[in-house]
């Protein structure tokens, strides 16, 4: 007891300034586009994917008991049982750490309730924490439930901004991961507009808007890629094809581009 007084009363001095400046840290990975990215791309996805159900299927290894003022002990056995069968008893292990990987890997935060028997997962992208002006952390909060720090196990990734939350390692390939959304974006638009690239309709006369309109439709109805373009076509009127970008299918495929940016994030 004399030591846990002794830790009590050498508090951070600068902590009233920290909390001050730090402020309440609130959810922060779904601006980041990470969970659309996740949903949407495959190569994130399963990229993903194959880091959580590797991570969930390993063991972890319950060492000899240690005592710390102020921490409760807790039995090798009962951690065990914890960790690696039954952490609560709605779940079995490899579904509970599944979740909490993906949360590091997402949010690059992981937080777990213990109630003193069980241990059960609060999603990430939802848990507010608020700093203390004496200790660390005053309170957990999850959908207007808090909980005592003591409650909550925190596991945070490393971060160059906060020392409350952790930054997501996926947040470093964004750049890469958006560039490979707005290729295959493009692509996709591009053959659902039936888009015929490099091409100019050339007329030695100046043409009416309403004429020119409807020879605009005309051409995307009858030469349209989705439609084969093979549907023949009379010039008359002085009109002539002129090619203006030497663009070809292959080029728009992108296929060494994107092939280089799925390593890149995956890496």
């Amino acid at each position: 007891m004399g030591m846990i007084k002794e830790l009590v009363q050498k508090l951070n001095p600068s902590q009233p300034d920290i909390a001050a400046s730090e402020g309440v840290q609130g959810p922060r990975a779904p601006t980041l586009n990470l969970e659309r990215a996740y949903r949407k791309i495959e190569v994130v996805n399963r990229g993903v994917n194959m880091i959580v159900d590797a991570s969930s299927q390993i063991n972890i290894d319950v060492g000899d008991k240690e005592a710390y003022p102020g921490v409760a002990t807790i039995r090798a056995k009962k951690l065990n049982n914890l960790l690696n069968r039954q952490p609560n008893p709605f779940q079995s292990a490899e579904a509970f750490k599944r979740n909490v990987f993906l949360d590091l890997i997402m949010d690059g935060n992981a937080f777990i309730y213990f109630d003193g028997a069980h241990l059960y997962h609060l999603p990430a992208y939802n848990v507010t924490i608020t700093p203390d002006r004496k200790t660390f952390v005053k309170h957990y909060e999850y959908n207007n439930t808090k909980y005592k720090p003591d409650e909550i196990i925190h596991i945070a990734d490393n971060s160059s901004d906060s020392i409350y939350r952790g930054t997501p390692r996926m947040a470093a390939a964004l750049e890469s991961i958006k560039l490979l959304d707005n290729m295959r974006d493009f692509q996709h638009n591009f053959f659902k507009n039936g888009a015929v690239p490099g091409l100019v309709l050339k007329s030695p006369n100046t043409l009416s808007a309403k004429v020119k309109e409807r020879l605009i439709k005309s051409w995307a109805q009858k030469y349209n890629p989705k439609n084969g373009g093979r549907t023949p076509l009379v010039l008359d009127g002085g009109l002539e094809i002129d090619s203006v970008a030497n663009v070809d299918f292959k080029r728009l495929d992108f296929e060494e581009s994107i092939k280089n940016l799925e390593n890149t994030i995956l890496e």
